[in-house]
C-alpha cells in the first residue's frame, strides 16, 4: 500500500500513515497474536506455523486494521491529519501495550473514543448502493478534542 512502517518488539508492527498535516495523530490498533493450540483440521487457511492458531478473532482484526489502512490510504490526500496503524503483539499475555511504550513510542493522554454505531447503505441485498452512512459517537474529557471530532466526523462516502 506504499504505507511506511517499522517492524517492533518481535512481530509487532507499527505503520505510519501521512496527510496533508502532521496533528493530529490517531491510533488505530489491532490485536496479532497467535494462541497456543494445534489446529485439527487441514484447511487452506490453517497456521503456517505448528502448535498456534488465530482462535480468538484476531485474523478478523488484522483484516479490518488491513482494510482500514487501505481506505484511507487511497483517501491519503483528503488525511488532514497522521494516523498510526498499530498492529500489537503479545495481547493475551497482557504485556504487548506496555511493550511497546518501552520502545520510545509514548502516545499523547488526552484519548478520544470513536464509535461507529450505525452504517446504512442501499435497499436491496443484489445490488451495489451508491452511498453509505455512518454515525457515531466521540467521546472524550477535553471539549476542545469533542468540538474538532465531532465536526470532523461528519461526513458521506460514495462508493464508486
Amino acid at each position: 500500500m506504499g504505507i511506511p512502517y517499522e517492524e517492533v518488539v518481535g512481530t509487532g508492527t507499527i505503520a505510519t500513515l501521512k496527510g496533508k498535516k502532521d496533528h493530529p495523530v490517531i491510533g488505530l490498533r489491532c490485536d496479532i497474536d497467535a494462541l497456543s493450540i494445534k489446529e485439527a483440521k487441514e484447511l487452506p487457511y490453517r497456521s503456517e506455523n505448528d502448535g498456534v492458531m488465530h482462535a480468538c478473532g484476531h485474523d478478523g482484526h488484522i483484516s479490518m486494521l488491513l482494510t482500514a489502512a487501505k481506505v484511507l490510504s487511497d483517501h491519503r490526500d483528503e488525511l488532514n491529519c497522521t494516523v498510526k496503524l498499530i498492529f500489537q503483539p503479545a495481547e493475551e499475555k497482557t504485556n504487548g501495550a506496555l511493550k511497546m511504550l518501552e520502545t520510545g513510542r509514548v502516545g499523547h493522554l488526552d484519548t478520544v473514543v470513536v464509535s461507529i454505531c450505525t452504517f446504512h447503505s442501499g435497499t436491496m441485498a443484489n445490488i451495489f448502493a451508491e452511498t453509505a452512512e455512518l454515525s457515531g459517537t466521540v467521546r472524550t474529557f477535553n471539549p476542545e478534542l469533542r468540538k474538532h471530532w465531532s465536526m470532523e466526523l461528519h461526513f458521506m462516502y460514495s462508493i464508486y
